[in-house]
């Protein structure tokens, strides 16, 4: 396999695994359902409403592919790998009896999925007589009602996420196969209402367990500890797995070797209750050593990771115990639907040298390096169905928010004695109504106290968010081009005041970024 393909394959993690079209498809609905009762025993059908007539073109290719990717160069390679692997499917399934059938289809599909959660090949003899156990549990209603089209589908979709899993499969390395494992279960179990790991082959042909009730339509959340379901991510190459942790580390060899860390691992998924501000002070208390208890601050911040999955998180700072600088340790929290997938991030730096004068400025320096090792890491997360087209409700930023800061500056002439300061500081308001209409006010002063240089500028207009991203369109002012910035965070507190953090598009929504007080408006007014 092309490496091209390995590594984006890995990096899009099934993002678009066992979601089927929305519209009624009886053929679809009958697949689904196979969990319901359950499929096992050696009672087989040779023929039945399972087999349909070919349209003679993939109906769900294009699709299927412009889901997954944004661009044209990505979007060829993996249809190039999709079409050669429908191609030897229809090659091999015309030989065995099983072409242009959905329950052929369904039995192929399902044992891949098995051999690459267990590892263990499904002899060809065993698919075959699950074929005719399927064309037997299919032959329902809904199976008999659909049309070619429909069945044509049905089987697509079995195929296409079989053949995605397979090609994922051929590019894992050790330290990603359980991730790859864990989305394939959900795969089948959104696929038919089971995992994977629950289905069993032997010459009787297939076992799928009957489950309580119908098969749901997405994944049910699970009961056992672990990642949220539907959950995955790829680990960058540079990233070296150590016990629970993922770890990037770099070496620059001055005088001593100076090592700056990124550590990233991935806690047990939690139920989605509540809200995400108050869990993820509570993972705080767990994720986190004893002697940092605390040490975060008081607004949690928000921002996309993967493909526009809603995470929020905090972080904060101290000393470990045993070590010489502070450690940042950041959470995540990112959006899965019923259960949040929490992530931990801690930041270090270590001087292997004697001379420890500025080691602490040096660590504090090295935590905008390795801040942005994890960006790769945190753009590869995954859970399908979870993707938000806006990262804040409008109606939580409507405020009347307040903004400002200042510095000043003393000096003296040490040839003459004189001296003289400067100062510069600057203010004003972001009124966001709930009609979406807004007013903007900023006024500043720079320069030498006494002979400063004062600028101001006004507008009113309409405001929208889309994405993560707040616009500014001014219809009247000072002010005439339209302006964004990127929505970071909105904290609402006890008192009814809120924060919003605001960044200009440049800068990430990074620890170092968000905490910066000029990027933080706030609804209280000054003292």
């Amino acid at each position: 396999m092309r490496p091209l393909l390995a590594f984006v394959l890995l990096a899009s993690s099934l993002v678009a695994w066992a979601r089927p079209a929305e519209e009624a498809n009886p053929a679809l609905t009958a697949v689904r359902a196979l969990s319901a009762k359950g499929v096992s025993g050696a009672a087989t059908a040779a023929t039945g409403p399972t087999k349909f007539t070919y349209s003679g073109q993939r109906l769900l290719l294009n699709d299927f592919v412009k889901n997954l990717f944004d661009d044209a160069e990505t979007q060829q390679v993996v249809r190039e790998a999709l079409v050669q692997f429908l191609n030897d499917y229809d090659k091999e399934a015309a030989t065995r009896g099983r072409a242009h059938d959905v329950a052929g289809a369904a039995a192929d599909s399902l044992s891949l999925f098995v051999t690459i959660v267990s590892g263990k090949e499904i002899p060809d003899e065993q698919v075959t007589k699950a074929t005719g156990q399927l064309r037997k549990a299919l032959d329902t209603p809904e199976m008999r009602s659909a049309t070619d089209r429909q069945k044509q589908e049905a089987s697509e979709t079995l195929l296409l996420q079989a053949g995605l899993a397979v090609v994922l499969a051929a590019g894992a390395n050790d330290e990603n196969q359980d991730s790859i494992v864990n989305a394939v279960n959900e795969m089948t179990k959104a696929l038919i209402g089971v995992e994977a790991s629950k289905l069993s082959f032997n010459a009787d042909g297939i076992r799928i367990p009957a489950t309580a009730g119908a098969a749901p339509a997405q994944p049910t959340a699970p009961v056992a500890a672990g990642l949220a379901p539907g959950f995955v991510y790829a680990a960058p190459a540079d990233f070296k797995k150590n016990g629970a942790w993922y770890i990037k580390s770099t070496v620059e060899n001055r005088s001593s070797a100076e090592y700056t860390n990124c550590l990233i691992r991935f806690p047990n998924a939690i139920p989605a209750q509540g809200n995400m501000g108050d869990a993820l002070r509570k993972l705080w208390e767990t994720e986190v050593p004893a002697e940092l208890k605390e040490r975060y601050g008081p607004l949690v911040y928000r921002r996309y990771t993967g493909q526009k999955l809603l995470t929020q998180f905090i972080f904060g700072s101290g000393k470990e115990n045993g070590r010489r600088t502070d450690t940042v340790f950041t959470i995540f929290l990112v959006d899965c639907g019923r259960y949040w997938q929490p992530v931990v991030m801690a930041q270090t730096y270590e001087d292997t040298g004697s001379f420890l004068a500025g080691e602490s400025m040096s660590a504090s320096f090295s935590f905008n390096d390795s801040v942005m090792y994890a960006e790769p890491f945190l753009a590869s997360f995954r859970c399908p169905g979870q993707e938000r087209a806006s990262l804040v409700d409008k109606a939580a930023m409507v405020g009347d928010y307040h903004f400002g800061s200042g510095a000043s500056a003393s000096w003296i002439n040490t040839y003459t004695g004189s001296s003289f300061m400067t100062a510069v500081s600057y203010g004003g308001d972001l009124f966001l109504k709930a009609d979406g209409t807004y007013s903007y006010r900023f006024a500043s002063a720079s320069g030498v106290v006494g002979a400063q240089t004062f600028g101001s500028e006004n507008a009113k207009g309409r405001w929208s968010v889309e994405g993560d991203l707040l616009t500014l369109t001014p219809t009247s002012g000072t002010v005439t081009s339209v302006r964004q910035y990127r929505v970071a965070g909105v904290t609402q507190f006890a008192d009814g005041n809120k924060s919003l953090v605001l960044l200009e598009l440049r800068d990430p929504p990074i620890p170092q970024k968000v905490s910066d007080g000029s990027n933080v408006y706030t609804t209280k007014k000054a003292d």
